[in-house]
C-alpha cells in the first residue's frame, strides 16, 4: 500500500529553517559567561535569562491568532527576520544595563513567534496518516541543535571569543530567515465550531494532564 510522503519541499524547508534557528539559539547558551566577564552577578545573570523566557511566555497567546490572521509564510518571515536582527544586537553589549534586558526580551518574543509558526507550518505539511511519525522527525531539528549548538559554541569561544560566537549565531539566524522566504502559504484548516480562545483552552479539564506533564517534564 502506498504511503503518503513526509519529506516534501515545504517540510524540508521548515526542517532546515528550524535547525538553523535552533542552532543559533543554542550557540547563545554560552551567553552567561559573557555577562560574567562584564561583571554581572549570578542574580543579574539569572534575571536576564528570565527576561527572555518571560517575554516568550507572555506573547505566545497572541502569536497563534496572529499566525491564523496573517498566514504562515508572512509570520515566518517576520519572526525569523526579527530573530536575525535581535542576534545582531548582541554586538552592542559592553556593559550590563537596561539594554541587555530589552534585547533579551525582544529575543524571547522573536523566538516565540518563530517557533510557533515553524511547528504550525510543519504540521500543515504532513499527512494525517503519518502525523506522529512526522512530528517526531521534525522534532529532531530542534533537539539536534542542543548538542551541536553547545559544542559549536565551545569551539567558537576557543577560536575567536564571544565576537565570533555572536557572529555565527547571527549568520545561522540569517540562513533561517532566508529559508523562510522559500515558504509559500498553505491552505489552513478552518476550526470546527466557535473558537474557545486562550482562557477557554486553559480551562479545559481534558487538557490539564497535558499541561501538568509538560510543565513537570520541562522543569525536570
Amino acid at each position: 500500500m502506498r504511503r503518503d510522503p513526509i519529506i516534501t519541499r515545504s517540510f524540508a524547508i521548515a526542517w532546515g529553517a528550524h535547525f538553523s534557528f535552533a542552532t543559533a539559539v543554542c550557540v547563545l547558551l554560552h551567553f552567561p559567561g559573557f555577562l560574567r566577564d562584564l561583571g554581572a552577578s549570578e542574580v543579574e545573570i539569572g534575571t536576564i535569562a528570565a527576561a527572555m523566557s518571560g517575554a516568550a511566555i507572555a506573547v505566545r497567546p497572541l502569536v497563534g491568532p496572529w499566525i491564523d490572521r496573517r498566514g504562515r509564510g508572512e509570520c515566518l518571515r517576520v519572526g525569523l527576520g526579527a530573530h536575525a536582527l535581535v542576534t545582531l544586537a548582541y554586538f552592542a553589549f559592553d556593559t550590563v544595563g537596561p539594554w541587555v534586558f530589552v534585547v533579551r526580551a525582544l529575543h524571547g518574543i522573536a523566538q516565540a513567534a518563530a517557533t510557533s509558526v515553524l511547528f504550525t507550518l510543519a504540521t500543515d505539511t504532513i499527512p494525517a496518516s503519518r502525523r506522529t511519525e512526522a512530528i517526531a522527525l521534525f522534532g529532531i531539528s530542534g533537539m539536534l541543535p542542543l548538542g551541536v549548538g553547545t559544542l559549536l559554541g565551545e569551539g567558537l569561544l576557543g577560536v575567536g571569543g564571544y565576537g565570533l560566537l555572536f557572529g555565527v549565531s547571527t549568520a545561522l539566524s540569517a540562513v533561517a530567515a532566508l529559508l523562510g522566504f522559500l515558504v509559500h502559504d498553505l491552505p489552513t484548516t478552518q476550526p470546527v465550531g466557535r473558537p474557545r480562545g486562550v482562557f477557554g483552552i486553559l480551562e479545559s479539564r481534558a487538557l490539564f494532564p497535558i499541561w501538568a506533564a509538560g510543565f513537570g517534564f520541562t522543569l525536570a
